[in-house]
């Protein structure tokens, strides 16, 4: 497949038609990446720069003929290579490029693509980041998710940036979760997440993690949300994951807990009813951070805040 710019590029394919599309295809490099090849117009003006990532190659303007199994096809593509090998970064690229091409028309121009590929690129750079969460704290916010009985809510709800105060943002309606991996209510929180701001109903959602051979992963847990969710939110939901992941998104399989164990001891616990510092610290005192032992008596409820059930 020669490139139009300068005739001397080479890069050959067998492709699959994806489903969806007679003009985008699937196919498989010779050391075994997913490739996803978008059939493009000629573009008005010069093509968009190439990109060569540590796990991502962005080509655009490269024509020639693929064999299909239909039969060959010429044409002119932007190419986008994943580099990678593992099974969980395979099933993320295949999904999140599939909503890449629901934002493109029939017969982009390239610069169409190189705009929507730059989200791809974007999620993917995640990867080489040191992870924002624990991978059992990021299995407790998906237990929390994938079992709210309002899941695009909850999902919408989700913190855009890992490093936000709380987890899930309502309205007026906080909720921050915690997960305690030796059966005690034994929580770590900043002074300032314990305090919210006036006017907010903020909730601790407590529950114990364990790793077992018979629980789920995060990307099981992943596939149970985005099967309940559709449109950008599927893209959405894998895109947090990713980036609050970073560089544990490889490992994050290898870490299985117990779903029966977590669905036992989910609680919702008001922060009314949790110790905490008063909410007045001496002057010149920041970044207070302590742990809780919320003890047994406290109130507290199965059901998800809003008298939703669990």
């Amino acid at each position: 497949m020669p490139s139009p710019r300068d005739g001397s590029s080479t890069v050959s394919y067998l492709t699959l038609r994806i489903e969806t599309s007679n003009r985008h295809f699937l196919a498989k490099s010779e050391h075994g990446h997913p490739v996803l090849l978008i059939e493009t117009c000629l573009p008005v003006g010069v093509y968009p720069a190439s990109l060569k990532l540590e796990n991502l190659t962005v080509m655009h303007g490269y024509a020639g003929t693929m064999k299909t199994p239909e039969g060959e096809v010429t044409g002119v593509f932007s190419i986008v290579e994943c580099r990678v090998t593992d099974d969980a970064l395979v099933g993320s690229f295949l999904r999140l490029s599939s909503h890449l091409l629901n934002g493109l028309p029939e017969l982009p121009e390239p610069r169409d693509v190189a705009i929507e590929v730059r989200k791809l690129v974007q999620i993917f750079q995640a990867l080489r980041q040191p992870p924002a969460k624990s991978i059992q704290g990021l299995w407790a916010e998906l237990f929390v998710l994938a079992n709210s009985p309002d899941l695009p809510k909850w999902a919408a709800a989700w913190h855009d940036d890992p490093m936000e105060r709380y987890d899930f943002a309502m309205q007026r309606l906080r909720v921050e979760v915690k997960s305690s991996g030796n059966r005690l209510r034994s929580h770590h929180f900043s002074h300032e997440q314990l305090h919210p701001p006036s006017g907010v109903e903020l909730w601790i959602a407590s529950v114990f993690v364990e790793r077992s051979t018979a629980g789920t992963d995060c990307i099981e847990l992943l596939h149970q949300i985005q099967s309940r969710l559709s449109g950008d939110s599927v893209f959405e939901v894998e895109s947090k994951l990713i980036g609050a992941l970073g560089s544990d998104y490889i490992k994050a399989r290898a870490f299985v807990f117990d779903d029966e164990l977590a669905k036992n001891s989910l609680s919702f616990i008001p922060v009314t009813s949790i110790p905490r510092i008063a909410d007045d610290l001496p002057e010149g005192v920041s970044e207070l951070r302590y742990t809780v032992l919320i003890p047994q008596s406290v109130s507290w409820q199965r059901n998800y805040p809003a008298n939703s059930s669990f």
